[in-house]
């Protein structure tokens, strides 16, 4: 992700190299991802305006 790469397109070899027999286990492990995790945060953080009634 860092590196601009989109992970979706790889997920499919990404899945073969880890061995996963389906994606969404495979996306089970990118989506808690520290990259992923941090670049999440930053637009969750920018959009936070637009539902200040849930106050996260």
């Amino acid at each position: 992700m860092t590196a601009g790469d989109d992970v979706t397109a790889m997920l499919p070899y990404l899945s073969r190299y880890m061995g996963h027999a389906t994606f969404d286990s495979t996306y089970y492990y990118v989506h808690t991802s520290p990259d992923f995790m941090a670049a999440y945060a930053d637009i969750t953080r920018d959009r936070q305006s637009l539902l200040p009634q849930v106050g996260f």
